[in-house]
């Protein structure tokens, strides 16, 4: 009997496979159907083998993340293995302190931005999307970019011929979104500036960190979520048979899509 999985939190990276249900808040291909992730999720008990989830639990409120695991928990069948890839707190802090050590205080200012950007920008990209941008860094500097977080520099190119088509987004939501931003760039000009800078935000959905964890923490949640045997694994090795590392973890060249700042936990019911 073939097994089945689910894809939670997608956003781009999913499998077309009949075997594989794939997730999110707002899809933005036929493959993946719209869901609140936050709340019950609409499978019977002991429907799945496998939960994979990449860079999504540090996106919701800490105080929801045991009735999201739980909800994992419930939906997996028996010796069913959720596997987690977040960013990693004790990872990012340990490479801050090594770059700080070793006068590396470029890199330790990445590492800085690296862990905290995405929990206090109020616009999208915030710092690290301007830090990665300046002119001044150095081919080393980027290939450490590269390397922590996955993201991939542009070769630069004179060649403008052909212009990528957007995508067109065809979720409901998009003209609300739409009227909220107009809203809150008219806030912006009316309201005083402690005011927005306090309580306007142009980040994306799903832009900010509400939390970082570590092997310890997420172990904790794991473990009063009802899971067991949780263990560590790398971006290319894993318990489950014939996970398709690409392109789930790793790009076609079989770089580590999310760098080498992300964690990979898995759990078995």
């Amino acid at each position: 009997m073939a097994q089945k999985y689910l894809n939670l939190a997608c956003g781009d990276f999913y499998l077309t496979h009949n075997d594989w249900v794939n997730l999110d808040w707002y899809p933005h291909s036929n493959f993946v159907k719209k869901a609140n992730l936050l709340g019950k999720l609409r499978f019977k008990d002991e429907t799945f083998d496998v939960i994979y989830t990449s860079h999504f639990i540090e996106h919701i409120p800490r105080e929801n993340l045991d009735f999201v695991l739980r909800e994992c928990f419930r939906v997996l069948k028996p010796n069913g293995v959720i596997r987690i890839v977040v960013p990693d707190l004790e990872n990012i802090v340990r490479e801050y302190i090594r770059n700080l050590d070793s006068s590396e205080l470029e890199k330790a200012e990445f590492n800085s931005i690296e862990l905290l950007d995405q929990c206090v920008r109020t616009r999208s990209g915030g710092q690290l999307a301007s830090f990665r941008a300046r002119q001044d860094l150095s081919q080393e500097l980027r290939e450490y970019i590269s390397e922590r977080t996955g993201y991939i520099y542009k070769i630069p190119t004179s060649f403008t011929g052909i212009r990528r088509k957007k995508p067109h987004l065809k979720f409901p939501k998009v003209t609300r979104v739409r009227i909220e931003w107009v809203y809150c760039k008219f806030l912006t000009k009316v309201m005083p500036k402690w005011f927005v800078l306090n309580h306007i935000n142009f980040t994306n959905t799903g832009e900010l960190h509400k939390w970082i964890y570590d092997e310890n923490s997420l172990t904790n949640h794991l473990t009063s979520s009802g899971f067991k045997r949780i263990l560590r694994y790398r971006a290319n090795t894993s318990q489950i048979k014939e996970f398709p590392f690409v392109p789930l973890d790793l790009d076609e060249n079989l770089r580590t899509r999310k760098g080498s700042e992300s964690i990979y936990i898995e759990a078995l019911k």
